[in-house]
């Protein structure tokens, strides 16, 4: 099972712990690159905003990426990952729609309602419907009924779209502020991933310098990630630090964000004396 490099770190484990064996698939500014994944006969893919990075799947780019799974005999995992927030243009559409009889098309509610809720979907190849039911059936008794039940009302009335667009235009703000902050702060740092979703990467210049300052950011109370992270072990793309803020209100983020570049500055110091 190929996964983009970098990709979430857990989602990789969780592919290990089920048997597969886990290779990386490289990536660029476009996306996905699926002829560096030769050897998988499944790929992870995160289109609409690639976690860590932020990359949003090129249109080209998507094409290329089903046409392959189609020659190869590929399946790919689309997770849909931050679709539902794009600040700059209308979300874009799933992957899946491009072939859905080689994608199968997962998402949850863990970004735009409530983690807590537990519940995320599939939408499956025919082939794989009976085998992937029989395997839900075994281990997911556990989610509410009564919570799938309001869920589907919540869509059903319309209410899940108000939401929506009212979450947008509050996670627009704090992308806002944020970016706005950083730029003026750290002009010398480079803002990547900006485009949609709940987090943004500020550049680096190393990934060491990436991990120290994140590590002395957990010792001050600051939570971020970097993409060393999350990338395999042979990874030589940017550095950055992953920074997210949707379930922060401006006040904390900014004195969150002081704290940050406080430290990247008196590290910046350090390097030039």
């Amino acid at each position: 099972m190929a996964f983009e490099n970098p990709s979430h770190r857990i989602l990789r484990a969780a592919a290990s712990m089920g048997g597969q064996t886990v290779v990386a698939a490289g990536i660029d500014e476009s996306g996905v690159r699926p002829e560096t994944a030769e050897r998988a006969n499944s790929l992870v893919v995160s289109p609409a905003h690639q976690f860590p990075t932020g990359t949003v799947l090129a249109p080209k780019r998507r094409e290329v990426l089903v046409e392959w799974a189609k020659k190869h005999d590929v399946l790919i995992l689309e997770d849909d990952y931050d679709a539902e927030f794009r600040y700059d243009r209308v979300p874009t559409r799933a992957l899946q729609s491009l072939a859905p009889e080689r994608i199968a098309y997962v998402g949850s509610t863990g970004k735009t309602f409530a983690p807590a809720l537990r519940l995320g979907w599939v939408v499956l190849p025919m082939p794989l419907v009976d085998e992937v039911s029989r395997e839900l059936e075994g281990n997911m008794l556990h989610v509410s009924g009564l919570d799938q039940l309001a869920f589907a009302r919540f869509l059903q009335c319309g209410d899940f779209e108000r939401h929506l667009r009212r979450m947008r235009r509050l996670y627009g703000a704090r992308r806002s502020f944020v970016t706005e902050l950083l730029g003026r702060l750290l002009p010398d740092h480079e803002l990547r991933g900006i485009a949609g979703g709940l987090h943004l990467v500020l550049g680096m210049p190393s990934h060491s310098a990436a991990a120290s300052v994140r590590a002395e950011a957990y010792a001050r109370g600051i939570g971020i990630d970097s993409i060393d992270q999350h990338s395999f072990a042979d990874f030589s793309g940017p550095a950055g630090l992953v920074i997210g803020y949707g379930s922060l209100p401006e006040p904390t983020l900014e004195e969150a964000l002081g704290g940050l570049v406080d430290i990247i500055r008196k590290r910046g110091r350090e390097m030039a004396a």
